[in-house]
Parts: structure tokens; sequence; C-alpha cells
């Protein structure tokens, strides 16, 4: 098995990561595999297996400007220089005219049901304001709209994280089935040498190639299977359109556009930014982007309705990682509830992206192993996001090995310091216990972790006092109870393949 974070649809103006001096060095184990070194830094790997070389016709397609697409796709050749990269005003300027023409445009949603899109902050990262000041009296000028661009719909931040940015472009299409009806951008610097957010940005082009397969892998899981019934990442019969579709990633360079730098200052203002302004990013900074659909409102901020709501949310969600399970040996590692984006299935439902029926009598549809299986919805959807620490292992083509693509948890020890008795970061040190700190292993039992966490952040939520002040279905001593019970089962499954037979979700899963 090559180990590879990456795909040749990504790539820019540095060196290969098997050259770059900056990429992650490997060893071989005795399997052959690439195995890591202790003490990196960043945690992605990064190295191309032999086989793996693109021909000239596919460099031609990668020099192509990117636009709004299924899969992912490419803006750069390789060694492309800095100057020739689409700026990040050009970029949005292609995915508005894209979205344009694709479909027609619905009024915008709330900006109060924005996604959480980035990797939520651990517990006592505290706002940097040291230092903010100052770097916004240097800031550079930022980008004005193109001329002659088609008119672009607002932008309103949605989220932020340590590593960047989220947006929304404030459009949504004419997919009248209440999910993945419009788009988000998430916006990271890399390679610059500027701090930002406290920091280094020790992220480069080749980390990010990690997270590039992953987002492409989980989205062939559900591009256009459910009509064939068949997985377009390993032709097994398993499907899911339970993980968010990412519709393009791309590299492209500065500087921030105006729009963006005012809606980044809206939102510092009412909800008090823990990063740094964007505006102080220099002119030619690099900007990895992805743009993925609009999967509604974190559920940490959902308001369900009730105890059928919740109970089909956590078995969507177990259901969408028992199918990446079977199909990519994928653990998601992080799926605290602001990597859960939940939404309202509409009357309109029918039949439309992996749904039966419509409303609250819709089914939501999957695939395992060959075996369809519904999920009563009960009016609501649920989609999982943010691969930044997933693993998983996926084909590098037809005549080829596989690649596995993992982020190296241990290399970031306060990821596993936060406070004891929180069940966000107990679960990650009972992760790293599981794997036993080795985090290229396949070990499907961490996502069961994960649903027994939700299990009991739902039951805190959603119970006494935190209901009566904040809405939503408030849950008897017996519903909360049975959560409980459910949180201490999860973790004795091996899988979530297991998992879906718990008597939690009894009456909810249809064959």
């Amino acid at each position: 098995m090559a180990q590879v974070p990456g795909v040749d649809a990504f790539e820019l103006d540095v060196e290969s990561p098997e050259d770059s001096p900056r990429a992650p060095a490997t060893r071989t184990r005795g399997d052959g595999a690439a195995a890591p070194r202790s003490g990196r830094p960043h945690g992605r790997r990064a190295a191309h297996p032999a086989s793996t070389q693109r021909s000239a016709d596919e460099r031609e397609t990668a020099d192509e400007p990117l636009g709004l697409r299924s899969l992912v796709q490419s803006v750069a050749a390789p060694s492309l220089p800095r100057e020739k990269l689409p700026t990040l005003e050009a970029l949005m300027d292609r995915l508005t005219t894209e979205l344009a023409a694709a479909e027609p445009q619905q009024p915008a949603p709330s900006a109060s049901s924005a996604p959480t899109a980035l990797p939520q902050r651990p517990a006592g990262a505290g706002a940097r304001a040291a230092g903010r000041s100052a770097r916004q009296a240097a800031k550079p000028a930022a980008s004005a709209p193109s001329k002659g661009s088609a008119a672009r719909p607002s932008v309103v931040k949605v989220g932020e994280g340590s590593y960047g940015e989220a947006w929304r472009l404030a459009c949504r299409t004419g997919d009248t089935s209440g999910r993945g009806t419009g788009v988000v951008i998430k916006v990271v610097p890399i390679e610059g040498s500027e701090l930002y957010n406290g920091g280094q940005q020790v992220r480069t082009a080749a980390d990010m190639l990690s997270e590039t397969l992953l987002c492409r892998e989980l989205s062939n899981l559900g591009a256009d299977s459910a009509a064939a019934g068949v997985s377009a990442s390993d032709g097994q019969h398993n499907w899911t359109r339970g993980f968010v579709r990412t519709h393009a990633v791309a590299v492209c360079r500065g500087p921030y556009p105006r729009e963006l730098v005012r809606a980044w200052e809206r939102w510092d203002k009412q909800h008090g930014s823990e990063n740094d302004p964007v505006s102080s990013l220099p002119a030619d900074q690099l900007f990895w982007v992805i743009a993925m659909e609009d999967s509604g409102t974190d559920l940490e901020k959902y308001v369900l309705a009730d105890w059928d709501q919740l109970r089909s949310v956590l078995l969507q969600i177990t259901l969408s990682l028992a199918v990446a399970e079977a199909s990519l040996c994928f653990e998601h590692r992080d799926l605290h509830w602001g990597n859960v984006l939940v939404q309202p299935l509409l009357d309109a439902t029918a039949g439309q992206n992996g749904t039966a029926g419509g409303g609250s009598a819709a089914w939501i549809v999957a695939q395992l192993r060959g075996q369809q299986l519904k999920v009563a919805s009960h009016g609501v959807a649920a989609t999982v996001i943010d691969f930044t620490q997933s693993r998983l292992t996926a084909r590098a083509g037809p005549d080829s090995g596989e690649l596995l693509a993992y982020n190296d948890m241990g290399a970031d020890p306060e990821l596993f310091e936060g406070t004891r008795g929180e069940v966000q970061f107990d679960t990650y040190r009972w992760m790293r216990d599981l794997v036993g700190d080795d985090w290229s292993v396949y070990c499907p039992q961490t996502n069961c972790l994960w649903l027994s966490y939700l299990a009991e952040v739902l039951a805190q939520r959603f119970g006494g006092a935190q209901a009566a002040k904040l809405g939503g279905v408030r849950l008897s001593a017996g519903q909360r109870r049975q959560l409980r019970e459910f949180r201490k089962r999860a973790v004795a499954y091996n899988n979530c393949g297991e998992l879906l037979a718990d008597e939690l979700f009894q009456g909810l899963l249809q064959e």
C-alpha cells in the first residue's frame, strides 16, 4: 500500500511532495507501506506512488480555470508560477458564473442557519486580540469585484477555525429536496511566512492534498451513485449521501476580496472573532479553497423537534459511517457536533438526493454491501462534514494499489490536554488509547466513540434546563437514560455496521 495523502487533480507551484524539503519523511514498514517517523510537526503524509504519472493531456486539462463541478478538479499545473494562479476574487467570480448557469437561483438562506464548516476550537483557546491592531495597521489593499463578472450573490461569513474561514455564497439552486441546495466555501491560508491566528502557517500544499483526497472519495460515495446503486469509489455497492458533497477544490492567491473583508468585519462585530483579520494577510498569500454544498445548521445549534428526530439523526450518522467504513476503511476522528449539519426535508423531497418520500415522511436511503437500507428521517437530514483529522484508504486507479490518507493527531499534543471529564477531550484520549498512538492504523471503533459522544452532548442539550432555555424537544428522564445507556453500549461495538442493530434505533431502520 502506498501511503499517499494526495491526488493528481490538485497541484500547484510547489515541489512534488517526495522532492520537497517540507514534505514529511517516511520509512518503509515490513509490509511495504510507508510509515511515519516520529516528531513530524504537521502530521499529513505525502508520497506519490511511482505509478501515478499524468499524461500530457491531463496536464493540459490542469491548466484550465476551475469551475463548479461534481468532482474535485484542478486549477493549476505543476510548477505554475504563483502570479499565474487565479486570484481568490477570480475564483469566486467563476463559481458565481457557473452557479448561475447551472441552476435558477432561489431566495438566500438566513445567516442564522449557518453551518460550522471548520474544525471546532478546543476549550481554552482564547481570543487572540494581542497583535491584531498592529497587523491591521499594515494591512494590504483588498481586491474589488472584477469588472464584467457575473452579478455575485451576497457573501456571508458562517464559521471560523484556527486554520481559516468559512463563507456562504448566499444563493440557492433549484434543488427542491431541502438538502445540498447552496454553496459554502472554506478558505485556508497556506505556505505563508506571516504569522496568522497566533502562529505560523504550518500547512503546505502537500498537507492539503490529503484532505482533498478525503473530500473526493467521500463525495464519490454519493455522487450520481444513488441511481446506479454503486459507489463510484469502490464499485462494491456502497453509497450514501450522508457526507457533504464537494463541488471543487482549488489553490489560488490573494488579495482577500473586499466584500469578504467587510463580511469578516460584520462577523467580528456581531460574534467577536478569535481569528486575525483576513485583511492582515499579504496580497500574494496562497489559499487552499474548497467549495461544497450548504447542508444546513450544525447540530449544536439545530433545534430538534422531538425524540424521534434525535434518534433519526444518530442513526443517519451511524449509517453514513458504516457505508464509509465498508467502502473506504474510513474513520472521522473528530465528529463533534459542530461537524454534523442538519436541515429540514421539504415536502418536495420525494425521490431526490438519496431520499424516498417527502417531508416528515421521507426516508433517507443508502446502500451497504449491496443491501438497500432506509432510515425514517422524521423530517430532517444529517450530513457529516470536515475531514481534517480523518483517515481512509482509496484506490489510486484500476491497476494501482491503495492510497492511505490520515492525520498524525499525535503531532498535536495539546489536543489531548483538554479538561478531563469534558466528553470531547476524553474522546480524543480514548481514541489515542485505541490506536496506540499509531494514527495510520484502521480502527473503526473510533467512529463508535464519537456516536457515544454525540449521545452524551444531545442528552445534555435537550435535557433539563438547557432545553427549556434553548427550545426544542425536552427529553424525559427515561429518554435521557436511554441515551446514556446507548452511550455505554456504543463503545463496545467494533464498528458502525454493528452499531446499526442497536436497540435505540428500533423501528427507524428498514431493509
